[in-house]
């Protein structure tokens, strides 16, 4: 549980009051020169929230849905960030083949080293970019398409741990 500091929760709970929650966006791939960062406040932000070492994060409007927990599919969020300046079409450009990691934290601006919620690591799946704006997909990394014990260790692979007189050394 994550505790939040008096502010913060203070903010949430009132009915109406002058602090605003921010978002914090990283896009990351091994084929990019350094990982991309931006919030979604009308002005820079630096925070410390990626690993303790401040980072500034230029403004950039976009809008984020958030993931939902919904037990009848796997939690996904919705990115659109402005693309005016091109840099989008080329983050998509490089990054052939792996998807691009987009970590995204929210913070409150008068706090923005303490995150309110994430980090939220997931994988870009769906982009579509033009000249305006990138929409994007983000889903978390799926744990059920990786491999498994069973999936490594079965009897064609590893015929030992399957065989009679091993089973009746361990049961006795």
């Amino acid at each position: 549980m994550r505790t939040l500091s008096s502010g913060s929760l203070a903010a949430i709970f009132a009915r109406y009051c002058g602090v605003a929650f921010i978002h914090l966006v990283k896009f990351f791939h091994p084929n990019l020169p350094g990982p991309l960062y931006y919030c979604d406040d009308n002005a820079d932000l630096a925070s410390t929230v990626d690993g303790g070492i401040s980072q500034n994060f230029p403004w950039k409007p976009m809008q984020i849905s958030i993931p939902v927990e919904d037990i009848t599919q796997a939690p996904s969020a919705a990115l659109t960030i402005d693309n005016t300046q091109l840099d989008m079409s080329t983050l998509i450009g490089l990054t052939s083949g792996l998807p691009p990691i987009v970590t995204l934290w929210i913070v409150n601006r008068n706090e923005p080293n303490t995150a309110v919620a994430g980090p939220f690591p997931m994988e870009m799946r769906q982009a579509d970019v033009d000249d305006k704006q990138l929409t994007a997909t983000l889903e978390y990394e799926e744990a059920l398409d990786e491999n498994i014990p069973g999936d490594l260790m079965s009897p064609g692979v590893t015929p030992g741990l399957f065989s009679a007189s091993w089973f009746q050394q361990q049961t006795g």
